[in-house]
């Protein structure tokens, strides 16, 4: 379980880094909906309201992968040599729905930081297009930053974490650990 959790840590940071470079590149339109008159909070809950639509369709999708890959799996037959078992592959609904709810909370949670970060531009630079990347969202890319070193030292642990339990003796030597 504390492999698929880091998995879903490394999934999660990746979608919020791609939720803040999208923010990133819709600035100029976020300042236009501020000048405009939108409010912080109405920026906010749309930002939300999209980030939390694509967890939803991204947990649909992967619930439909789940259903499908269940039935493939009942339909492959047994190896060669193998004992005559059938497995029986069951779709546990309990764990579907909470695996679809979090998707939802990772949505929400992962959604929420960059539509902050993204609903305070400076207008007037933003829509003259003289903002600097580097000067505008200095916030943003230290957070950026911030979740490429969470994801790369997240794979490492799961790389090394991955190697130790794959690790096996070496064809003709005695294992005496049990001794």
């Amino acid at each position: 379980m504390s492999v698929v959790a880091l998995v879903l840590l490394i999934a999660c940071a990746n979608v919020a880094n791609l939720l803040l470079a999208r923010g990133s590149a819709r600035t100029k339109e976020i300042a236009v909906r501020l000048a405009m008159g939108a409010t912080r909070g109405r920026i906010v809950r749309q930002l939300l309201t999209e980030s939390v639509l694509l967890a939803a369709i991204g947990g649909t999708i992967g619930l439909l992968m789940v259903w499908w890959a269940a039935a493939t799996l009942k339909g492959m037959p047994p190896p060669p040599g193998a004992l005559p078992i059938t497995p029986n592959f069951v779709v546990d609904t309990s764990v579907l729905l909470f695996t679809f709810g979090l998707a939802i909370l990772a949505g929400l949670v992962f959604g929420l930081t960059p539509a902050l970060q993204v609903s305070r531009p400076s207008i007037i630079p933003a829509l003259k297009d003289e903002s600097s990347t580097a000067t505008a969202h200095g916030n943003l890319f230290s957070l950026r930053n911030l979740l490429v070193v969470t994801q790369v030292g997240l794979s490492v642990v799961l790389l090394i974490s991955a190697g130790l339990f794959s690790s096996q003796p070496a064809p003709g030597t005695v294992d005496r650990s049990g001794i």
